[in-house]
């Protein structure tokens, strides 16, 4: 059969395709071998640069061979003419554009030709700008060269009103392009700038945004990035530092606690100066957290005033806050509180009321034509908080729920989102109530079907808490409630209590009845509990449970409503008796 192509079986393809790539690999690993050898020896020559070109042809993503590269570049262009070195980088340009055929979303590709650019002796803006158009528009979403082209476009001085066009014309040829809409963000500020904000956008600006993003998600409800955008529009406003909660105390050691309505920055310090003292006590944190623990001396807390003042330092301010005895304190455990208490509320929008009411009325318009669509749900219900968040409480949490049934991939963090504005409401319900930071001593959050704890840190004063019967599945940030006496967490899903627990000095009733509690270790840190109730822990059906959770907690008196003997828990755990 003369004039016909022989057809290789598949026995004989096979074998050649692995012949093949054996031999890609022999050569690709003597190549990258050299490479390392001449690298290690210090050699920056042009046998390097044909090496590495090589590999890099082949596969762009290995970024020790670009760095080696600009090693090598960089020793070469000191010592070549002009002309020299701008023909020395435009074969890296070549290099790069070559590679980016290759894989067009490599950070290492466009990075090198960032550098490359940024050291030639000519750069030509206008080539790269052309080359942005042309890769974005192979791929629109391609952020490595929306990155790529923000640099060039700083270097070309491009005017922004010009790249506002551009991103127009992306966004309205795919609503979708994510990139598009978070350039846009950036160059907002810079055309339309606030009058009144440094960082915000001119009201008659934002208006004419909110109708575009509008007309995105009207268009496509389910895509996220108009939506995104749109939160981005509403802004957030900016509350000042300020204490919230101001506690001393001079048992079990004399301290104080100052909690913030927001977490001070990492490696600043807090400071404090208590009543007519000279003294200036300081505490640091390498973290950013808003309940700061001060150790005082003796000397420090005043003896017999009934009030008296604390200045508080935090970075360039001051607040003098006016603390009072705490009702009913013995003298042996004097006490004193004072501070302005929680403000809680919408933090996502600083735009005005009459912009809110008119976005909620199209989300609502929307929401008619599209019940299950989450992001409508959830921007609905942000807008809502920010008008008022206690008003609109009954239909924030029907939405919290309904979003939980419809985007059941985030059914955790919406539960935990309607924990925190649940514990929200009740808390601020309370000082409604008429009472201050002094007055709150106890708190029933019982029953509210909580996921997680939150706002623990403003709780210094409470006693006696009352969280059973909800779905929790930890006590995180519990150390915080520093006074806290009482604890009662019956029915959540409780495996053990978290760490920390240990700073809960003053505590000395915790019931955990009906949790998931089955090794007694996860107990040892609440050593000065002297009443503990653990019915209906899988912990109780294990046979000696008792000796083993007395060995842990040495100070306990009763144990599941039984009083526990004395004389022989001095024996040791196995002799453990209750009456």
């Amino acid at each position: 059969m003369h004039g016909r192509v022989k057809v290789r079986s598949s026995e004989e393809k096979v074998e050649a395709e692995r012949k093949e790539k054996a031999e890609k690999v022999r050569v690709y690993r003597e190549l990258t071998t050299r490479i390392f050898t001449k690298r290690a020896s210090g050699e920056k020559d042009e046998e390097a640069l044909k090496l590495t070109r090589e590999v890099l042809i082949q596969n762009p993503d290995i970024s020790t061979l670009w760095n080696y590269r600009r090693e090598i570049l960089t020793c070469l262009l000191s010592s070549l003419s002009e002309e020299e070195a701008l023909k020395a980088c435009s074969v890296e340009q070549s290099l790069t554009q070559q590679c980016l055929r290759v894989n067009p979303k490599s950070y290492c590709i466009w990075l090198h030709r960032q550098w490359v650019l940024d050291h030639s002796p000519r750069p030509d803006w206008t080539h790269e700008i052309g080359l942005c158009d042309l890769f974005l528009k192979y791929d629109e979403r391609n952020f490595h060269c929306w990155d790529y082209r923000r640099f060039v476009t700083s270097k070309a001085a491009v005017p922004p009103s010009e790249e506002f066009s551009f991103t127009y014309d992306k966004i309205a040829a795919n609503f979708s392009n994510y990139s598009a809409w978070h350039y846009r963000s950036k160059l907002l500020p810079l055309l339309h700038p606030s009058p009144d904000h440094s960082e915000g956008v001119a009201e008659t600006a934002l208006l004419q945004e909110h109708e575009l993003a509008q007309n995105a998600f009207f268009t496509d409800p389910s895509d996220q990035s108009a939506w995104l955008y749109h939160r981005w529009l509403l802004g957030k406003t900016e509350r000042p530092t300020a204490v919230v909660c101001l506690l001393i105390r001079s048992l079990p050691q004399p301290e104080a606690f100052v909690t913030f309505n927001q977490p001070i920055k990492g490696a600043e310090t807090v400071g404090m100066v208590v009543a007519e003292s000279p003294v200036l006590l300081t505490e640091k944190s390498d973290w950013p957290k808003s309940l700061w623990r001060f150790p005082l001396s003796d000397d420090v807390i005043p003896s017999n005033e009934g009030a008296f003042t604390v200045t508080v330092v935090f970075g360039e301010s001051r607040e003098v806050v006016s603390l009072c005895r705490c009702e009913g304190e013995e003298e042996e455990g004097r006490c004193w509180v004072g501070g302005r208490g929680p403000v809680f509320g919408s933090t996502h929008t600083a735009a005005t009321s009459s912009v809110l009411a008119a976005e909620l009325d199209s989300c609502k318009e929307l929401l008619e034509m599209e019940p299950d669509n989450k992001w409508c749900i959830l921007t609905t219900l942000l807008l809502l908080q920010a008008l008022d968040w206690l008003a609109n409480s009954t239909q924030i949490g029907d939405m919290f729920r309904r979003l939980c049934e419809v985007d059941h991939y985030r059914q955790g963090y919406y539960q935990d989102m309607l924990s925190r504005f649940t514990i929200e409401c009740l808390v601020m319900g309370v000082f409604q109530d008429g009472l201050s930071p002094v007055s709150l001593s106890s708190l029933d959050l019982s029953g509210k079907g909580l996921s997680r704890l939150y706002h623990t840190d403003y709780m210094l004063t409470i006693r006696t808490l009352n969280i059973s019967n909800n779905q929790l599945c930890s006590l995180n940030h519990i150390e915080n409630l520093v006074s806290l006496e009482t604890l009662v967490a019956d029915n959540n899903q409780l495996q053990g209590l978290p760490p920390g627990t240990e700073k809960l000095q003053m505590l000395k009733v915790l019931s955990i009845r009906n949790n998931q509690v089955a090794d007694p270790r996860q107990l040892h840190c609440v050593k000065v509990v002297k009443v503990l109730r653990l019915q209906g822990n899988p912990l109780c059906d294990s046979q000696g449970w008792e000796g083993l959770v007395t060995k842990e907690l040495t100070f306990l008196e009763q144990l599941n409503d039984l009083t526990i003997s004395p004389e022989l828990q001095l024996q040791g755990p196995e002799n453990i008796l209750l009456k």
